[in-house]
């Protein structure tokens, strides 16, 4: 759910920018966000969700994410690479949208837009999708309780039946107290941001 909130919205988000720059290419396009300031917060909500930042809901995701691969049942060496291997991945993602960010609304272009059309602005309607999708991507973070009797746990049921039975449901929260999720967590943005401050 909350990956197809967030990711849906910079879908769109992408597309308005291609149809308002007349590019997508970061080299070539830059500092949109005076003139697309409710496009940037829309970018700025679904970013965070997809990095994992706390309250979206992006980052109960990942917290499950780094539960499940802490606690793999698979043979040999897997269980000890594969909590490493999420920690690089999501390392990675915070890298990057750190930089779809930073290089599309807060820094100027790299490069002269050669070849592209000038900037024109959206209809204001155009923020109106992706910014329903964004404001539940949030909704998810705090409210992910509200959603799970109704929505979560049948889906759980309906993917992976054994996973729950009638007396044991899904607790999702932002808080679960100092764990080994929680600490992946945190080394995730801070080596996500010192990748991309370095790159």
């Amino acid at each position: 759910a909350n990956h197809a909130l967030f990711k849906a919205s910079l879908f769109m988000v992408a597309g308005i920018i291609d149809h308002s720059c007349g590019s997508r290419d970061l080299r070539h396009i830059g500092n949109l966000r005076p003139a697309l300031p409710v496009l940037f917060i829309v970018a700025l909500v679904a970013t965070l969700s997809m990095a994992g930042i706390p309250p979206l809901g992006g980052f109960i995701s990942k917290e499950l994410f780094y539960e499940s691969s802490l606690h793999s049942a698979l043979p040999g060496a897997w269980p000890r690479l594969l909590p490493l291997l999420a920690l690089l991945a999501s390392v990675l993602t915070v890298a990057y949208c750190a930089k779809f960010l930073v290089w599309t609304f807060l820094r100027p272009p790299a490069e002269p837009a050669a070849g592209h059309g000038h900037f024109h602005a959206p209809p204001a309607a155009f923020a109106i999708a992706p910014a329903i999708l964004a404001a539940l991507a949030l909704a998810l973070g705090p409210g992910a309780q509200a959603f799970t009797p109704g929505l979560l746990e049948p889906a759980a049921l309906a993917v992976a039946p054994p996973a729950l039975d009638h007396h044991e449901h899904l607790h999702l929260a932002l808080w679960h107290g100092w764990n080994l999720p929680l600490l992946m967590s945190l080394a995730t943005v801070l080596l996500g941001a010192a990748l991309f401050a370095a790159l």
